[in-house]
């Protein structure tokens, strides 16, 4: 009954461009629904790819985080250690000063004489025969201005 209102009304001729019109602008819609469909199936792939590259970063940082504690934890035990070799030495010359304080006279005197340095260098080993024929400690015929009374006359 539709059609025939139709049909008496517009004409046969307008009444298939319309019919024509709506097939070919379904045709437009279902190719971009199928284009549609094939973009979305992109951007499902990309937003997998990216989401597994997001896990992977994550991982890295967490990994990152893990050996950034562990050396920080290092470092304050090392610092620490640092601590304590200072305070220790730092004890050791105040024991060697007040120790020096209490010498008596013989022995800071012995601290005020300095070795021949023939003898300095033998006990750094650095050369130096004790040995030596001029007696001195030095090296046979080398003047190291040791006098015989600082190698003890020998």
């Amino acid at each position: 009954m539709i059609g025939r209102i139709l049909t008496k009304a517009a004409g046969p001729k307008v009444l298939l461009g319309v019919l024509v019109a709506a097939a070919v602008a379904l045709a437009l819609l279902l190719w971009r629904l199928d284009g549609a469909r094939e973009d979305a199936e992109a951007a499902r792939s990309r937003a997998e790819q990216y989401r597994q590259a997001h896990e992977s970063a994550t991982a890295a940082v967490n990994r990152l985080r893990t050996e950034l504690d562990r050396r920080e934890a290092l470092l304050a035990a090392e610092r620490e250690r640092a601590a304590e070799r200072a305070a220790t030495r730092q004890s050791l010359e105040d024991a060697l000063a007040e120790a020096r304080r209490n010498a008596d006279e013989a022995y800071r005197q012995c601290l005020d004489v300095r070795l021949p340095e023939s003898v300095a260098r033998s006990l750094r080993g650095h050369g130096g025969d004790p040995r030596a024929a001029d007696g001195d400690g030095g090296a046979a015929g080398v003047d190291d201005g040791a006098l015989p009374e600082d190698t003890g006359g020998r």
